[in-house]
Parts: C-alpha cells; sequence; structure tokens
C-alpha cells in the first residue's frame, strides 16, 4: 500500500461578524488604566458575542477549507 504524505489541499477562514472599535464603552477602562499601545495598530476588533464560541468559527472555515479542496469530509482520514 502506497503511503501518502499529509499536506494542504485546500484553504478556509472564519471571522466573527461582530466589530468592536476602539472606542466601544468595553474598553473604556483600559482607555483610562492600561497602556495606549493596545489600541496602536487596530481600528476595529471581530468578537465572540454569547452563544458564539470557537466552533462557531472552525466548523465554517473547515467547511470552506473542503470546499476549496474539492474534498468532502468523509475523504479525511487521520
Amino acid at each position: 500500500m502506497k503511503q501518502t504524505r499529509p499536506r494542504l489541499t485546500g484553504l478556509g477562514f472564519f471571522v466573527p461578524p461582530t466589530i468592536r472599535t476602539n472606542n466601544d464603552p468595553i474598553f473604556a477602562w483600559l482607555h483610562e488604566h492600561a497602556n495606549s499601545a493596545l489600541f496602536r495598530g487596530f481600528k476595529d476588533r471581530r468578537v465572540l458575542v454569547p452563544g458564539e464560541d470557537m466552533m462557531t468559527m472552525m466548523v465554517p472555515a473547515a467547511q470552506m477549507a473542503l470546499a476549496d479542496a474539492g474534498l468532502s469530509a468523509g475523504d479525511i482520514d487521520l
């Protein structure tokens, strides 16, 4: 039986749809008490909201990667 090396054949990604900007009230304490360097270079941040978790991002990203590779989940072994 011929062995096949692992390889990447498709890419996928997902980012949460909820965006918080630097002036979002949730960051007020940080603006007042922390180093302002935390906010340099970032205009906004994608964040998870209640009811979302890592699986919320991982499943669509995996589905996109499979589609990009032209594979189905059943084509993946170990």
